[in-house]
This record gives structure tokens, sequence and C-alpha cells, in this order.
């Protein structure tokens, strides 16, 4: 049996029993995808150190937390807008020259037109 002081020596010893019953699992990586991982990490607010954010990146494939779908949806709402978008200026475009001929009517009609002369 161990004995414990006040100042917290049983949770020491449980840290440092979880600490060896861990095991390493190395990776190997190009220096160039360290550096990339390593900067995600530094401007990351989400992530501590690498092994914590790889250790969450697993932890959401192994439990099905696949933002993927949800991600697909959402682009899939942004696409169908932008094509909304650009189907309804493709038809703006397409009638330009028939508005354009219409406000040359317009603007000749209001050129030329006699005027009434109640003057006389």
């Amino acid at each position: 049996m161990t004995q414990t002081g006040d100042n917290g020596d049983d949770e020491d010893e449980d840290d440092e029993e979880e600490k060896n019953s861990k095991k390493l699992v190395g990776v190997r990586i190009t220096e160039e995808r360290r550096q990339d991982w390593s900067e995600y990490v530094e401007e990351s607010d989400e992530f501590g150190s690498m092994a914590q954010m790889m250790r969450t990146g697993v932890n959401r494939i192994t439990s099905g937390e696949d933002d993927t779908s949800e991600m697909v949806e959402e682009l899939q709402a942004k696409l169908d807008k932008i094509q909304t978008e650009t189907e309804r200026t493709l038809r703006a475009v397409e009638d330009l020259p028939d508005r354009l001929d219409d406000a040359e009517d317009t603007a000749e009609e209001l050129i030329y037109k006699p005027q009434d002369s109640d003057d006389r």
C-alpha cells in the first residue's frame, strides 16, 4: 500500500502509471509534411501539440465523427446558390440586346417625336 500525503502524491503516481501504460506509435512523414503539420498546430487554437492533433484525427476517423457528409451538403448548397445566380445573370445578359433595342427605339421616339404646339 502506498502512503500519500496532502501534497497530491497519489495523483503523481496515477500520472506515472498512465504514462507507463501508453505505447509509442511512430509515423514516418516527409520533412515538408512535418513542417506543414507543425505550422498548422502553431496557428491552431484547437491543438496544443502535433501529437494531440494526430490523436484527435485518428479518434475522429475511428469513432465515425466524419464531417465529410455535412461538408458535402454545405458545399452543395453553396453550389446551388452559385448556379442560381449564374443562370439569373446569364438570362439578363441574353436579354440585353432586346432591352438595348427597346431603349434605342424609345430614345429615337423622344428625340424625333413631333412636338405638339399649343402655341399656335
